[in-house]
């Protein structure tokens, strides 16, 4: 499956791809930062 995913790669399943990605550390980084941040507030 993942041969066959890889081989015709094209533009739109890279911007998928990327955009799922960013979209995920994106998420990720928000939700970190913002615990941190009124950790540090809060104290």
């Amino acid at each position: 499956m993942k041969k066959d995913f890889f081989k015709d790669w094209n533009y739109k399943k890279h911007a998928k791809f990327c955009t799922a990605v960013y979209a995920c550390m994106f998420a990720f980084d928000m939700t970190v930062s913002y615990f941190i941040i009124k950790k540090v507030i809060d104290k």
